[in-house]
């Protein structure tokens, strides 16, 4: 259309260039008038010739002046436009990446939490298992302990309850020979020493007396190995409660912390889907802004690129056209 207007003001103004004055054409009628007897019908007409003419040029001017402001100001708005579209959708695609890398970023660190933690409920379950292993090892020790220190005490009571027995009956067979000694033979009566008390007299004692010190000796070391066995059974039998006791309540903290720990991995694993899932759609919200900041640069890069150079030829096609009208207007006169 530019081409076309600069046509039709170059084509104006030389044919305003060629074209004879409508003074001139004036003053030819007159002339014709005075030798011819012209009337002036004729010259109504060729008035009206000339103002129909050029007013139709005229307008033609300014509907083509016109015409060129309208798409200078279209331009204009529309490289505004272009501005300002491509100005946002780059704004948009910077913040759209930024928004994706700390998303990357919290996936990252969310899958790196869900690993810890797997490996904390591993290590906490294997601790568990452990303990429960230590309880079962501590309760079949602990049985077997029960069982012998059980045997060695009833060794000891049967042992003592035989050998009180045979105690009592030398006892009393000895006492029967003591006292038939004393009446055969009264002057060595006084001189029958007392059963010693410790072992030492064991090699010293002689016959019944030995004898029967040994054997009180043997009833004495029994009693306290009964006695001792009993206490280790008693202390033991409480350091097994004592552990088992612990044990348990390790187990219990240790079960608790696992849930702890699952509901940490289960809260964690729902995040990390929202963040794969925010993730999808950034890329596809990304993908848009690029395929529209693509078809604004298709549409707008070269107005943007020739834009001082389309409104000064535009411009100077309006000047170019006003010099035209001004000319043509100046004929009229």
């Amino acid at each position: 259309r530019r081409v076309l207007f600069r046509s039709a003001a170059a084509y104006l103004m030389s044919a305003a260039k060629t074209t004879p004055s409508w003074e001139q054409m004036s003053y030819d009628m007159m002339a014709l008038k005075g030798s011819a007897g012209v009337n002036k019908k004729l010259m109504l007409v060729a008035q009206q010739m000339k103002l129909r003419d050029f007013t139709e040029v005229v307008t033609m001017i300014d509907k083509m002046v016109a015409d060129i402001k309208a798409q200078k100001a279209d331009e204009s708005a529309k490289r505004d436009s272009c501005n300002g579209e491509i100005a946002a959708t780059e704004k948009s695609i910077k913040e759209t990446k930024r928004e994706q890398d700390l998303t990357t970023n919290a996936i990252a660190e969310t899958e790196e939490t869900i690993e810890e933690k797997k490996a904390e409920k591993e290590a906490m379950l294997a601790k568990i298992a452990e303990t429960k292993e230590s309880i079962l090892s501590a309760s079949q020790t602990r049985e077997e302990e029960n069982q012998t220190n059980q045997q060695t005490i009833t060794e000891a009571r049967e042992m003592n309850a035989v050998i009180m027995k045979a105690l009592t009956v030398l006892k009393n067979e000895y006492a029967k020979e003591s006292l038939l000694q004393q009446k055969q033979d009264p002057a060595q009566a006084g001189q029958v020493s007392a059963m010693p008390g410790d072992f030492e007299g064991y090699k010293k004692n002689q016959g019944a007396n030995g004898v029967l010190t040994m054997m009180e000796k043997i009833v004495e070391d029994v009693k306290t190995t009964e006695k001792d066995t009993m206490a280790d059974e008693a202390k033991s039998q409480a350091e097994y409660e004592q552990f088992v006791k612990d044990s348990n309540g390790s187990v219990k903290a240790d079960t608790a912390a696992v849930a702890d720990l699952s509901s940490v991995i289960a809260s964690e694993g729902a995040e990390l889907n929202s963040l794969n899932t925010q993730s999808t759609d950034l890329d596809a919200t990304l993908k848009e802004f690029s395929a529209t900041e693509t078809a604004l640069h298709n549409d707008c890069d070269f107005l943007i690129k020739y834009f001082a150079d389309r409104q000064n030829a535009m411009q100077n096609e309006i000047e170019s056209l006003g010099k035209a009208k001004a000319f043509l207007q100046g004929m009229n006169k």
